[in-house]
């Protein structure tokens, strides 16, 4: 009986590891490395050298593979699509890589193209095509990314992949000798990578050192995303994987699963950890660290991480020296967490041991000191004893002085101790006494500073006597930078005081940089002043809130909460304040929970302290309502901030900016609620405060002037709210923060775009291309903008020009909105029409899956938004010839709107045209001449090339006169752009 053939899944495990060495005896000898028996290593030697011209059951899939290989067609020099190829990287088992670079003209860049091998006939093809798209779209710094793809001129498949110079990540931390730390990070970096593949369902199949690089810039790459998947998925293919990081239900030939990938993690972790330098961390450190390459890469799938994310949460772990999870089932627990929190708190069990030693030791002293005592005084009576009768009278006299030296003694010590204590007085007086020279010289040099400032707005030096706060702040800033002289701790006051006082009249940009400057003065000087660099950081974090750079502001609110807690008691004001400034930073970035948590802190540390009628509380109050606001609880937002405004009018006068900006935000909540009449009263009282407190050149003032431009704009009052949203604009663009401050500029061009005034294009995309340089990807406020510009240009029957606008600001809602938060359904309304503008049903389908289920009304969302939401629906529904259906979803949307919005709202408007197409399609031509004059006031206050204004003119022009024949009902579209 002849010996049974090779396993067929090991011979391709096998011949994956050897494929790409260079010589036969290199191949040999790693196939002995690997413990393979004389039959396996004859089959894939056979493989390898194409001599024997026996096939079978194993080696005919690779002869096939190693046959469809581009061989020698490609050559550098060669072209390929839009890429030369110059140099070849090298070839393998996958195929052949060239380094290559773009040669058509557009642009230069360079690329790593790979033809593959083992894909052949038509549906091997497709499935490669669909699969190339699938990783085209992985876009994360530490992923290679796939940039093109096609087919040479033979027929075999190629990829273009970016092109990463740089190490293999185990050469990396060998040769730059790094430790265990700096492995850990780029390790973590690969984990980011291909958890950030798994949230879109891809998974690499092949994670082992030679498939991630390390830059120049020390970052790390993964390279050959899914193509290892690719292979795999053709049936008959040879899938590529090695056996040292393949895992066991892989090399058994079954699907490729997230599981798969985290178990070449963990074999990809042990080896990097085998290539730092040695740690002087100790065996116990190995062996958490090797726990967590256990569970990783466990044989059975269920004892791994479930996850990838739960892996990189124990790394953290163990950085923290905190207990492991992989250690959960392995180790007793009390023992091990005890370890643990020793090592984290051993500084602090460190002196409290020293203490109790000290303490100790002291009481052993004083007991043997007593017991040398007790023996000496023995053996001076045993003395006495014995003594003659001769020595009485010397040793009464010898008794008299040794009284006599001992109450000297005791004389001298209390001199010295008195000494000492006087010494120990005046050096502490003298101490203070300097301390208080120090700080009444700062105090007095900065009143002299500021002093000088003011005598300069004086009617006797000549200036105006209206001289505005900001110009004596400029004046006060140059002064300071001319005084080279000023001791450190002056200036950093002096900076510091500057700063409080640009944040304080609105013009938080100077205000940052200031505080920056203050806070380096602080940290510089010889003695450092933890009190007063919290103040800073704390103000610091509230003025980048201000300019919509919350992200940088977490960072400082939390080194300055750190601060207080180390200087200030529990429960302290200075605490609260603290916690107060990152709960409105945390509240900005969306991270709700923890935002809630810390305001919450502030409230009660307040409350606590200085009771519930106080305005210090009101401020944090103020922030939950703010915290509403984010969430869309509209009425939630409006009961904080009526309480707040109680107690802000109680305790100071009535154009207080405390109680100003307070009745600003009730006034925008009130808008948001749904009652924009209300709102747009309350803003124009807070403008005309505005106005009078800090004059019209002030971010404050501008804000409202924004806010009450929406609030008119929904009111139907056009023409106020562009003066107002105008001159808003111009002051943010003179105080040269507009595009991180202004949010209502978009609101004036909305204006100009619905009355087809031609500057609307202009301004709109003059707004996001300065947010685009400002603002990152994603950014809430820059997806406003971009959703702006692409619904007019929707409008205007520009699809492919609307269409990645509208894409992008959705995609940027989908990820950080909640699916019933207004901005994101909003959005996906607008997919709705823009999918129906471009007559393409799938993508309807699609989009229409994205909007919120029927019955809105109970979601939460504003009013306008629930009424487009049955607009969209019931234009979905006309275009899909369901009439019926079309006409009640609309007469919901219109009802809805009637009862609830102003008579002049867009809106409104939008539906009432509508209403009167649709009565035009049913042939009620009275009915719809009567609709249609109910819009002639607001057609004729349209710009001449408002589209809007164009649907109604041909609407009038396709329906008989008032009292005229009917005439044939007119043909309209489902939806005109």
């Amino acid at each position: 009986m002849s010996a049974p053939e090779p396993d067929h899944d090991r011979l391709k495990a096998l011949f994956s590891e050897v494929c790409d060495l260079p010589t036969r005896e290199a191949a040999r000898a790693q196939l002995a490395a690997l413990q393979a028996t004389p039959a396996e290593m004859a089959a894939v030697l056979a493989l390898l050298s194409h001599d024997d011209g026996h096939t079978t059951h194993l080696s005919g899939p690779v002869r096939q593979m190693v046959a469809s290989a581009s061989g020698g067609e490609l050559r550098p020099g060669d072209r390929l699509g839009a890429w030369t190829l110059e140099r070849e990287l090298g070839e393998g088992g996958m195929g052949r890589v060239f380094e290559a670079r773009r040669s058509d003209g557009h642009y230069e860049q360079r690329a790593a193209i790979k033809v593959l091998r083992g894909f052949s006939g038509e549906a091997a093809l497709q499935q490669l095509t669909h699969e190339r798209q699938v990783l085209a779209g992985l876009n994360h710094p530490h992923i290679a990314r796939l940039l093109d793809g096609g087919t040479t001129p033979a027929g075999n498949p190629y990829l273009v992949m970016e092109h990463v110079d740089g190490l293999r990540i185990d050469e990396h931390i060998r040769i730059n000798g790094l430790g265990r730390d700096a492995a850990l990070a780029l390790f973590l970096m690969v984990c980011d990578a291909v958890a950030y593949a798994h949230r879109r369902f891809v998974v690499h199949c092949d994670i082992k050192p030679g498939n991630v690089l390390v830059d120049e810039q020390g970052r790390a790459k993964l390279l050959d995303f899914g193509i290892a998947q690719l292979q795999g998925r053709g049936g008959s293919e040879l899938q590529a994987l090695t056996p040292r990081y393949a895992s066991p239900e892989q090399r058994a030939g079954s699907p490729a699963t997230t599981s798969t990938d985290l178990f070449s993690l963990g074999r990809t972790l042990e080896v990097l950890l085998a290539a730092v330098r040695p740690s002087p961390a100790g065996l116990p450190r190995a062996r958490e660290l090797m726990a967590i390459v256990d569970k990783a890469a466990a044989e059975d799938p269920t004892d791994r991480y479930a996850e990838v994310s739960e892996l990189v949460a124990d790394l953290e772990r163990f950085r923290r020296h905190e207990p492991l999870h992989a250690l959960r089932h392995r180790r007793p627990q009390a023992p091990y967490v005890l370890r643990k929190f020793v090592r984290r708190h051993w500084p602090w069990l460190g002196a409290g041991t020293a203490a109790v030693a000290l303490g100790v030791g002291f009481t052993i002293g004083l007991a043997q000191q007593r017991d040398r005592a007790l023996k000496a005084q023995a053996l001076a009576q045993q003395a006495e004893a014995r003594a003659e009768a001769a020595r009485a009278e010397a040793q009464r006299e010898r008794a008299a002085a040794t009284a006599a030296a001992d109450e000297a003694a005791r004389e001298r010590d209390a001199a010295r101790a008195a000494e000492r204590a006087t010494d120990e007085q005046r050096r502490a007086a003298l101490a203070a006494q300097a301390r208080a020279q120090q700080e009444a010289l700062v105090a007095q040099q900065v009143s002299e500073l500021m002093a000088s400032m003011l005598r300069g707005s004086s009617p006797g030096s000549g200036a105006r006597p209206d001289t505005k706060a900001i110009e004596l702040l400029d004046r006060g800033r140059e002064r300071l930078a001319a005084s080279t002289h000023l001791p450190p701790a002056v200036r950093a006051t002096m900076t510091g005081e500057l700063a409080r006082s640009y944040h304080a009249i609105g013009n938080p940009m100077m205000g940052v940089q200031l505080f920056q400057e203050a806070i380096r003065l602080e940290r510089a000087l010889p003695v450092r002043r933890p009190l007063a660099e919290a103040d800073l950081l704390g103000l610091m974090a509230a003025s980048l809130v201000g300019m919509n750079r919350a992200a940088e502001a977490v960072q400082p609110a939390r080194e300055g909460l750190a601060l207080r807690e180390q200087t200030s008691p529990p429960g302290s004001l200075e605490r609260a304040a603290a916690h107060h400034a990152l709960g409105w930073a945390l509240t900005q970035t969306r991270r709700f929970d923890e935002a809630e948590h810390h305001l919450e802190q502030a409230v009660q540390m307040r409350r606590a302290r200085l009771g519930p009628q106080s305005p210090v509380l009101g401020q944090s109050l103020r922030l939950r309502g703010r915290l509403a606001m984010a969430r869309e609880r509209w009425d939630e937002a409006v009961r904080h901030y009526l309480a707040t405004f109680a107690l802000m009018l109680a305790a100071h006068e009535r154009d207080a900016s405390e109680v100003v900006q307070t009745e600003l935000e009730l006034a925008i909540a009130t808008w948001r609620s749904g009652r924009v009449a209300d709102g747009a009263l309350q803003m124009q009282q807070v403008l005309q405060l505005q106005q009078g407190r800090w004059g019209a050149e002030s971010v404050f003032v501008a804000g409202a002037r924004g806010y009450l431009a929406a609030m008119l704009r929904q009111l139907g009052r056009r023409a106020e709210a562009a003066a107002h949203a105008s001159e808003a604009a111009a002051v943010h663009g003179r105080l040269g923060i507009r595009a991180s401050q202004l949010v209502n500029l978009g609101e004036l061009s909305r204006i100009l775009g619905d009355d087809g005034d031609p500057r609307a294009e202009t301004v709109m995309r003059e707004v996001l291309e300065t947010r685009i340089k400002a603002l990152p990807p994603g950014d809430l406020v820059r997806a406003r903008s971009e959703q702006t510009l692409g619904q007019w240009l929707l409008e205007q029957g520009r699809l492919a020009e609307a269409a990645p606008l509208i894409e992008s600001a959705f995609r940027a809602f989908r990820d950080k909105l909640e699916p019933q938060q207004t901005d994101r359904v909003e959005s996906a309304s607008l997919r709705v029409e823009l999918a129906l503008a471009r007559q393409d049903r799938a993508a309807l389908d699609a989009a229409l899956a994205d909007l919120p289920a029927a019955g809105a009304r109970q979601l939460g969302l504003q009013v306008a938004a629930q009424a487009n939401l049955w607009r969209v629906r019931a234009l979905a529904a006309q275009a899909g010839g369901l009439d019926a259906e079309a006409r009640e979803h609309h007469a919901r949307a219109l009802a809805l709107a009637r009862a609830e919005l102003p008579p002049g709202h867009p809106l409104l408007q939008r539906l009432q045209l509508e209403a009167a197409e649709q009565l035009a399609r049913q042939g009620l031509a009275v009915q719809a001449r009567q609709a249609l004059e109910a819009l002639v006031p607001w057609r004729e206050g349209l710009h001449a090339q408002s589209v809007l204004r164009r649907r109604v003119l041909a609407l009038e022009a396709q329906l008989p006169p008032a009292g005229g024949p009917p005439s044939q009902p007119p043909q309209m579209s489902a939806r005109k752009p």
